[in-house]
């Protein structure tokens, strides 16, 4: 069953302030939520979450891990893009 954009956002939110220690701000849940509006998934911005984590190890501050998180949801976001366009 798909989520839908709400839903996503808000299984994202609560997993962004698990895994960077903090609650998302606003402009992050505007970005998580038009990221969910484009199409990516609840499973795809958590894996952009594990990677910044991973990047960086647990216990770094929210804003290093904000850079990755939006950097990798960006990447995730263009390849699906392209792979759509390119099979029509």
């Amino acid at each position: 069953m798909e989520r839908s954009p709400t839903e996503t956002a808000h299984l994202v939110d609560s997993h962004y302030s698990r895994s960077f220690g903090r609650p998302p701000d606003n402009e992050m849940r505007e970005f998580i939520r038009n990221a969910a509006e484009n199409g990516l998934t609840a499973d795809e911005l958590i894996n952009c979450m594990t990677a910044a984590v991973v990047t960086y190890g647990f216990g770094a501050y929210e804003r290093d891990y904000r850079k990755v998180f939006v950097a990798e949801a960006r990447k995730v976001w263009k390849m699906k893009n392209r792979i759509g366009k390119a099979s029509l």
